[in-house]
């Protein structure tokens, strides 16, 4: 099946799923014309448009699916549950459910600004329900136990955040904070730090990136590949 039947059917499937098969309401919540979209679906050479790459992975963004989400095909539509706990066991009934890597070490500071180190071969002794999940193992001392040596951060690409949890914020300075999420609107997070009590309002085009993740995973969790030879 080529890649504009592919993301066509995906798109079809989100319609039916969250706006009960009306297109004009998709439309509406892509920021795109309804004539534009149904279009997608003419029959004539002349009206005919396809699904672009750009259009993809702003429908991708807007309903919050991993990138790429839309060119793959998918024998479950799972993603779209809206229902955290029912997405969760929908995708653990399907066996849907992914290794978490481990990606870098990283340091943090007193005002949980991390440091990206030196790239860590290795999984967690844990699944994730995100195929796009990955970890960071911690190196030096906190007080907080949960932010100590070897201790983990699990991040969650395309779980959609969550007030009163946890986000990994890359903003457009480079800074890269945990940060406990405590409001979320159409242009704003309002986050604060879980050690000094400091809130913060941060506007979306501050944010070049904000991923769900979980903190104070021992490591025990953590399974190192061997060495290589």
């Amino acid at each position: 099946m080529e890649i504009y039947s592919v993301r066509l059917k995906n798109v079809e499937q989100i319609i039916a799923t969250r706006f009960g098969g009306v297109k004009a309401h998709f439309a509406d919540s892509i920021h795109t014309s309804p004539v534009t979209v149904q279009r997608w679906w003419s029959s004539s050479g002349k009206l005919k448009r396809n699904i672009g790459s750009r259009t993809a992975r702003k429908i991708e963004e807007i309903f919050s699916l991993s990138h790429g989400w839309l060119d793959a095909q998918h024998e479950h539509y799972d993603d779209l549950e809206q229902d955290i706990q029912r997405k969760t066991t929908l995708k653990l009934q399907h066996g849907n459910i992914h290794t978490i890597p481990l990606r870098q070490q990283a340091a943090v500071d007193q005002d949980l600004r991390l440091t990206l180190l030196e790239h860590k071969e290795g999984s967690l002794m844990l699944l994730s329900t995100d195929g796009n999940a990955y970890a960071l193992q911690l190196v030096g001392h906190n007080p907080m136990i949960w932010l100590s040596n070897n201790w983990v951060i699990l991040v969650e690409p395309s779980t959609p955040l969550e007030v009163n949890e946890c986000a990994l914020l890359k903003l457009t300075t480079g800074e890269l904070l945990l940060r406990l999420v405590v409001h979320i609107s159409e242009d704003m997070l309002i986050v604060r730090n879980m050690v000094t009590g400091t809130q913060d309002n941060l506007l979306k085009s501050q944010i070049e990136q904000a991923e769900y993740a979980y903190i104070g995973i021992p490591p025990s969790k953590v399974r190192l590949a061997p060495p290589q030879s």
